[in-house]
């Protein structure tokens, strides 16, 4: 498990769907792919089966926390 300070590189949101106050969200996120420093996550957002948002993202970490590749 991850305790740092990440430092996000990039970020690219879509939205998919309107979401009305109230509605119940749910999100999740995968990690892709980690290379040294950086990971790449992809992040959904969803009310029920209705795909609201998703996005991708690159972070760069510090190795202490996590471990050499």
């Amino acid at each position: 498990q991850y305790s740092g300070r990440p430092l996000t590189c990039s970020l690219e949101m879509r939205y998919r769907a309107t979401i009305t106050v109230g509605e119940e969200i749910t999100a999740t996120a995968v990690l892709l792919k980690r290379k040294h420093r950086i990971v790449w996550a992809l992040c959904r957002m969803t009310v029920g089966d209705r795909l609201c948002a998703e996005a991708t993202a690159a972070f760069k970490i510090d190795h202490e926390q996590i471990g050499d590749d």
